[in-house]
């Protein structure tokens, strides 16, 4: 009975050490994420010189960010800024335009966008604070989530709060379930305790992709930090190396063993022996096979991840973000994949905005009836100014197109009312010029 006994007291600890050292290496690799993309990468490389090199300090610690390059470019949902409209109240309406003002909802969907493409997963908080509507990004590096028979049913999650003093007994921790809201010490003691006022955490998880293998932090983009951390070697590598290529190495003949020679341009050396000589010799130094392993290495990160080569360029480019997707099936579809799943997640969204601002404002909420229509930005193909003519010439005799219409495509910032009046401004001044009877037509609307 005693051994069995201590079995599963083993067993326990076992089981716990290993999911403290999971949780603590999937944090640190999510810390190295965020580093990497906000070109704070120098203490990596110096941490890799030190492991590698007896004197680092010979190393000047160079990168380029293609981390960030790449992201940027794969995180294709916010183009532009998302059309979301309520079908609701007016009030509704007008609510919900208050919180996309105060949360700065357009910027931070963005910022999310590309944080999914890097971290994988992250979770996005609706906020009341300061007598207004915010909403947190949340990353890997501070959460920590229990979840139940789904990925989708979320249990518990705990929030990090990293003080300003770097002390670790100023930590503090937001401990969340459906039930209570807990604030907790460095230690877990409880520092405040409620009740949820809203019933279920006020979260939103967002995954770059569908969680189908059943863990809730999700793997992938390993490829972008390898090849940027073998890229940050070979740049400093060549750092050195250039700078003993500039110099050459110093060769002496016939000179006494052992001296300590002053050597510089106003240094003038005495040879006494007949058949000594000083010079300096060029080495063979690989600064062009480097260059071109660093090209290598950063196209093919490119390909490998379905943009062109040509999207890590140094040579400048005409190409757009519109024509590198129309020119890509691959990302076309990828495309399609992340406006499904943040269509979703915006739907998600508003629920929660939904739910945080009525549990706040009793008196001033959004209805029940309320929901969200959202439009992302379609990306049309650029066409010369006379195809474009032709084309809106052809919807105009169809009737799929108005000439409002086109003033809002041509200038997005217009609203309806505001197209209509400018055609009518157009019209009234070619008339007033004498111009084509058509053009003196009625405003469409």
């Amino acid at each position: 009975m005693l051994w069995n006994s201590n079995a599963k007291t083993v067993v326990q600890t076992m089981l716990k050490e290993a999911q403290e050292k999971a949780t603590r290496e999937r944090k640190e690799d999510a810390v190295k994420r965020l580093s990497y993309y906000h070109d704070e990468q120098e203490s990596y490389i110096i941490e890799q010189l030190e492991k590698h090199h007896a004197d680092p300090d010979a190393f000047t610690p160079v990168f380029f960010n293609v981390v960030k390059k790449i992201i940027n470019q794969l995180a294709m949902v916010y183009m532009a800024d998302a059309q979301r409209e309520i079908d609701g109240t007016d009030q509704d309406k007008a609510i919900f335009s208050e919180i996309i003002e105060t949360a700065n909802l357009n910027f931070k969907m963005k910022t999310a966008s590309r944080y999914c493409q890097l971290m994988k997963t992250i979770m996005l908080r609706p906020v009341w604070r300061q007598r207004k509507m915010d909403m947190d990004i949340l990353t890997g590096d501070i959460l920590d989530v229990e979840i139940g028979d789904t990925v989708e049913l979320i249990k518990t999650v705990m929030v990090t709060h990293y003080p300003q003093s770097g002390e670790s007994k100023d930590i503090e921790y937001s401990l969340w379930t459906d039930e209570t809201y807990k604030r907790l010490d460095y230690n877990g003691n409880t520092l405040q305790a409620e009740p949820n006022p809203y019933g279920t955490i006020p979260m939103v998880p967002i995954w770059d992709s569908y969680p189908a293998t059943g863990g809730f932090w999700l793997p992938g983009g390993e490829d972008l930090f390898s090849v940027q951390s073998t890229i940050n070697q070979k740049l400093t590598d060549l750092m050195l190396v250039i700078e003993f290529q500039g110099f050459g190495v110093p060769v002496a003949k016939g000179l006494p063993a052992g001296g300590n020679l002053q050597i510089g341009p106003n240094t003038a050396i005495e040879i006494e022996n007949p058949e000594g000589s000083f010079t300096f010799e060029k080495t063979n130094s690989p600064i062009k096979q480097i260059l071109e392993s660093i090209d290598f290495l950063s196209k093919n990160l490119a390909l490998t991840n379905g943009l062109s080569a040509a999207s890590m360029s140094v040579k400048p480019t005409q190409e757009s973000g519109l024509s590198r997707i129309s020119g890509s099936a691959e990302l076309q579809e990828l495309r399609k994949d992340q406006i499904s799943l943040f269509g979703r997640y915006e739907r998600q969204l508003f629920n929660m905005f939904w739910l945080v601002w009525n549990t706040h404002n009793p008196t001033w909420k959004i209805s029940d009836k309320a929901r969200l229509k959202i439009d992302f930005f379609d990306p049309r193909p650029v066409m010369s100014p006379d195809k474009q003519a032709e084309l809106w010439q052809a919807e105009l005799e169809m009737g799929t197109l108005s000439r409002t219409d086109i003033l809002m495509l041509k200038n997005p910032d217009l609203s309806k009312e505001d197209a209509i009046k400018k055609l009518a401004e157009i019209q009234a001044e070619n008339k007033t010029f004498n111009t084509s009877p058509d053009q003196g037509a009625k405003p469409e609307e």
